[in-house]
């Protein structure tokens, strides 16, 4: 059974400037890490201060780690094409899914192959996007996506995000005190 803190691979889909990728950089074991995002022109020049995050965090976190940064749509055939020729085999250890908040699905069917048995996906802000939850829902009660995962759901915010301290619960009846991003394993006895 693999850990998250022994992953070796890292998928995401939505890097923006890289915060997401500086926290995979932090797993020693980490070895090969692909981000796919689109170049947001005008924006503070995402793609390139992703570079240069990845290049400032690779040196204090894992200098053995290989970035690879795939501009463009994930849903793009070159862009697919790319991204599956980086994981042969079903090699993911952890895909990290922030990419398209109006439709988070077609990320997860496109790329869930590539996650080993064993492996986890991760949603990032199911609890505070009014389509990343709901859509999410739907997809952990799914006949189907139970065959092959196991649901863990969100652990504890130990660190605490101002966002995430508000009173209440959310549509999965956790309450703010746990993170906003909700995990899946991939059962390993799945044949997808």
């Amino acid at each position: 059974i693999l850990r998250l803190a022994e992953a070796k691979t890292f998928l995401e889909v939505g890097s923006f400037c890289g915060a997401s990728m500086a926290h995979a950089l932090s797993v020693p074991s980490l070895r090969r890490a692909v981000s796919v995002d689109m170049e947001i022109r005008g924006f503070r020049g995402t793609g390139q201060v992703f570079r240069q995050n990845m290049e400032k965090y690779k040196k204090v976190f894992n200098s053995e780690a290989e970035v690879i940064q795939v501009s463009g749509n994930s849903r793009d055939h070159t862009v697919k094409q790319q991204v599956f020729h980086q994981f042969p085999n079903a090699s993911v250890d952890v895909y990290f899914i922030d990419g398209d908040h109006f439709d988070p699905l077609p990320d997860y069917y496109i790329y869930k192959h590539l996650v080993r048995p064993g492996g986890f996906i991760v949603w990032d802000d199911f609890k505070n996007h009014r389509v990343v939850g709901p859509s999410l829902k739907r997809l952990a009660l799914d006949e189907e996506h139970l065959k092959c995962y196991h649901n863990i759901g969100s652990i504890k915010n130990f660190a605490r995000a101002a966002n995430l301290v508000k009173v209440g619960e959310t549509a999965f009846g956790l309450p703010y005190s746990h993170s906003n991003e909700f995990i899946m394993q991939k059962k390993c006895d799945c044949k997808e």
